[in-house]
């Protein structure tokens, strides 16, 4: 999956999750299977070989409390995943959501963005 994305993509962004904090939640098992720190360290030295634009934001950025359409911040929600925006609406998912913020933090298309890259051998670069 690593390899999958920093071939594709240009640029990718990534959310610097407490995941101590995630272990003692309710479901530390599944979160430890998924192994999201061994998930976001491939990733950053895979993109440096592949010079992929890397961006971590940091976990204080609220990329699920934000309404990805107005802007608005919602800074009552707790652990809903589903939640209307009291502003303009919107129903969102949480996940979705936060995706569709981090996603705005890339450069727009056309400028090197998040466009996907050409066709390429994707082979390391010799030394």
């Amino acid at each position: 999956m690593t390899n999958a994305l920093t071939r594709k993509y240009r640029q990718l962004v990534v959310e610097d999750l407490n995941i101590a904090g995630m272990m003692r939640g309710r479901t530390p098992a599944a979160q430890a299977d998924a192994a999201m720190g061994e998930i976001a360290r491939q990733i950053a030295y895979k993109a440096q070989w592949r010079h992929t634009g890397l961006i971590e934001e940091p976990r204080t950025f609220p990329s699920s409390k934000t309404c990805s359409a107005c802007q608005y911040r919602n800074a009552k929600l707790k652990r809903e995943r589903y939640w209307r925006c009291p502003n303009c609406g919107i129903r969102h998912e949480r996940n979705v959501n936060a995706a569709l913020n981090l996603k705005d933090l890339l450069t727009p298309p056309g400028r090197g963005g998040s466009a996907p890259r050409r066709e390429g051998s994707g082979q390391r670069p010799r030394r």
